[in-house]
């Protein structure tokens, strides 16, 4: 194995690694049947940075790159769908959905 292939596998674990969080986030949510205290924003954030990280991996021929982001924008539509289905609050306030103070 050369030292190109090794770093290469090395990334695709590292990558992967990297999506553990969004895993974590989903277990959380799905023991609580609860995501009111989760960011919808964070998982869309990372969500569109994984995509321009993938069309990178496609442009460079980089299998690293494209298994980790393709796995993470997986792992990132996952959280995002447990959010909506376990939401009791508003996704988005709006003016007439923020509280009085």
């Amino acid at each position: 194995m050369d030292l190109d292939h090794a770093f290469e596998v090395w990334m695709i674990i590292i990558g992967l690694s990297m999506n553990l969080g969004a895993v974590i986030q989903a277990i959380r949510i799905l023991k609580r049947k609860r995501s009111d205290d989760v960011a919808v924003s964070h998982s869309l954030i990372i969500a569109h940075g994984q995509a321009w990280w993938l069309a990178y991996g496609i442009y460079k021929n980089s299998l690293s790159l494209l298994v980790a982001n393709i796995i993470g924008i997986c792992f990132s539509a996952a959280v995002f769908t447990l959010v909506v289905k376990y939401r009791t609050t508003p996704l988005f306030r709006t003016k007439s959905s923020q509280r009085e103070v």
